[in-house]
C-alpha cells in the first residue's frame, strides 16, 4: 500500500507539472498573427526557458553524480583514511535478496567521535551472506569521515561500491524528451515564423517554474523543517557522529505558526552548560504531531551540540534510531 501512494503521489505530481500547464495553454490559446509579434520578446522567452530547464538538468545531473562516482570516490577515500568506531549490531532487518546480495538495515550501536553512545541505521548490501558478517550481538567497524563534506559520510570497513548507470540512461531519456518537446512545439506552433510563439504562460516556461517550485516545497520541508532527517543531510550526520549528549532546561515553548501537514511547528528555548562549562542559550524548531502536543511540557530534555559549536543543537531523541 505504501508504494501505491508513493506512486500516486509521484503520477499526481508529474500531470501537474507537464500535462495539466498543456491542457490549459491549448484551452486558452486564440490564433494570433506572429508578423505583429515582437521577435526580440520571444527570444527572451526561449532564453528564459532555456535557463530554467538547463538549472534543472544541471542540479539533476550533480545529483545523480554525487551519489554515483562522487560516492565511490569517498568510498574509495574512507577505506584509506576514515576514522574507525566499533560498533555493535543490535538488530537486523532483512529487507530483500537480489542477484545473489541480500539488502539488509543493521541497528547499530557505538560511541561517536567524541565517546557519546548513538544508536545508527544503517542499509548494507551483504554480498556474502553465507559468512554470517550481519548478525545481532556482532561487531562491525564503521569508518566515519570526521569532515563530513562528501557523501557517504560513513560505511562499513571492506565496504565496496558500483555505479548505477540506469540513473545516466534516465537523465538523458528526460534530456531527449524534453528536446522532443521544444521540437513538437516549434513544428506545430512556429508557422514559418520561428520562436515568436513563446510566451511566459508556454508549457516550456511554466512545467520548468512548476518543476523547481515543487523541488523548492520538498526541499523546503525535508531538508529545512525536518532537519534533514529524511534526506540524511550533512548537518544531522555531523551533531550525530561529532556531537555531545547533554540534558538542558527548557525556559520557554511556543508555536511559531507554521504547519507541515496540519501538524504544528513547535519553538523550544533551551538552557544547557557545554563541556567547557559555559552556560549556552538556544532555540530549536521541530514539527510535534498533535498527539505528542501534551508531551513536550517538560522540564528537562536530552539534546546532542557540537562542541565546536554549541548553537548546533538537536534533541537526543531525534538523533538517535530505534
Amino acid at each position: 500500500m505504501g508504494r501505491f501512494f508513493k506512486y500516486f503521489w509521484l503520477v499526481f505530481i508529474a500531470y501537474f507539472i507537464f500535462v495539466h500547464p498543456v491542457i490549459i495553454y491549448r484551452a486558452t490559446s486564440t490564433p494570433q498573427d506572429f508578423r505583429t509579434v515582437d521577435g526580440r520578446m520571444a527570444l527572451v522567452y526561449l532564453g528564459i526557458s532555456l535557463l530554467l530547464w538547463g538549472l534543472i538538468f544541471g542540479v539533476a545531473l550533480y545529483q545523480i553524480y554525487k551519489y554515483s562516482f562522487g560516492a565511490l570516490i569517498q568510498m574509495r577515500r574512507l577505506a584509506q583514511s576514515g576514522t574507525p568506531l566499533k560498533a555493535k549490531i543490535l538488530r537486523v532487518d532483512h529487507l530483500r535478496t537480489r542477484k545473489q546480495m541480500e539488502q539488509k538495515e543493521v541497528l547499530l550501536e557505538m560511541p561517536n567521535l567524541q565517546g557519546t553512545t548513538i544508536r545508527h541505521r544503517m542499509p548494507v548490501n551483504d554480498s556474502r551472506p553465507y559468512e554470517h558478517r550481519f548478525e545481532a550481538g556482532k561487531q562491525i567497524t564503521v569508518l566515519v569521515d570526521p569532515s563530513f563534506q562528501k557523501y557517504p559520510y560513513l560505511i562499513p570497513e571492506g565496504a565496496t561500491g558500483k555505479v548505477n548507470y540506469s540513473l545516466y540512461l534516465a537523465w538523458l531519456a528526460a534530456l531527449a524528451a524534453i528536446a522532443g518537446a521544444y521540437t513538437y512545439f516549434y513544428q506545430a506552433e512556429s508557422q514559418g515564423y520561428g520562436w515568436r510563439f513563446m510566451k511566459p504562460w508556454h508549457p516550456l516556461i511554466i512545467s520548468a517554474i512548476a518543476l523547481l517550485f515543487f523541488g523548492l516545497i520538498l526541499y523546503f520541508i525535508f531538508g529545512r523543517l525536518l532537519g534533514g532527517r529524511n534526506l540524511g543531510g550533512k548537518r544531522l550526520a555531523r551533531i550525530k557522529f561529532d556531537g555531545i549528549q547533554t540534558m538542558a532546561r527548557m525556559t520557554n515553548i511556543g508555536q511559531t505558526g507554521t504547519y507541515v501537514n496540519e501538524q504544528p511547528q513547535v519553538k523550544f528555548d533551551l538552557e544547557f552548560t557545554d563541556n567547557t562549562g559555559h552556560t549556552r542559550n538556544v532555540s530549536l524548531k521541530k514539527i510535534v504531531s498533535l498527539l505528542q502536543m501534551p508531551n513536550v511540557q517538560q522540564p528537562e530534555v536530552a539534546i546532542f551540540y557540537l562542541p565546536a559549536d554549541p548553537r548546533v543543537v538537536r534533541f537526543a531523541a531525534d538523533i538517535n534510531d530505534n
